[in-house]
């Protein structure tokens, strides 16, 4: 496993965290790439079974990397953006004008944040995906994870969305928490082996062995009650 500092993290001087200024879905996602190529130049990954996630801002780097480059096989996206024009008009006042620095101000820059949304670009996407949202999140809206379940849906490919009641923007319940990361784990080991799914679900937040669905999204995804592996 490798946890990256994509550029643009704090605690390696200002001009590390700036070089995400104005190219944030670039510099990361580049960064992410970078680093997944050096493992597998070293021997410590296979190439083809490569896997991606992150949450949030992490979350929209992986929909990024998935949609824009061809290296992972397989990836999960917690609570992340698949549309930052959304994001910019949608999310609460006080990150309301946080975009203006990463991409730039909107909406004279409109061109950018149309051209860095992996929503409008499903079309290059070809590998499953798996994306966990809160249905109380008020930063990055269920609208984001839905509107790219429904797209990836339509094309065929793997998909699952589960949403969590009673979370909002970060887990902080614990089963839903470790939930989510049994499931990722599960569901992307069996994509990058290419076993193909049957199902995906919503649920509540319980523990992970009782995690128990309630009105679930139809859609492509592993084989059987996945969540048996809980």
């Amino acid at each position: 496993m490798l946890d990256v500092n994509y550029g643009g993290s704090s605690g390696y001087g200002r001009a590390y965290r700036q070089r995400l200024n104005g190219k944030w879905g670039i510099v990361d996602v580049d960064d992410c790439v970078n680093g997944a190529r050096f493992l597998v130049r070293r021997g410590l990954a296979d190439g083809k079974r490569l896997c991606i996630a992150g949450g949030s801002a992490g979350g929209y780097t992986t929909l990024c990397a998935l949609t824009f480059r061809s290296v992972f096989a397989a990836g999960a996206s917690y609570y992340g953006i698949s549309d930052i024009e959304t994001m910019a008009l949608d999310t609460h006042k006080f990150e309301s004008r946080y975009l203006d620095s990463m991409i730039g101000p909107y909406p004279q820059s409109r061109d950018l944040y149309v051209q860095r949304s992996p929503i409008h670009f499903t079309d290059r996407l070809s590998c499953p995906l798996i994306l966990f949202q809160g249905l109380e999140d008020k930063v990055v809206l269920p609208n984001q994870a839905e509107k790219m379940f429904e797209a990836v849906r339509a094309k065929g490919l793997p998909v699952a969305y589960i949403a969590f009641e009673g979370e909002q923007h970060g887990f902080r319940i614990a089963a839903t928490s470790s939930g989510r990361w049994k499931l990722s784990c599960t569901s992307m080991a069996a994509y990058s082996d290419l076993s193909l799914p049957t199902r995906s679900s919503r649920y509540g937040s319980r523990t992970c062995s009782g995690l128990k669905p309630s009105p679930f999204y139809e859609s492509n995804f592993p084989k059987g009650n996945w969540t048996d592996s809980c």
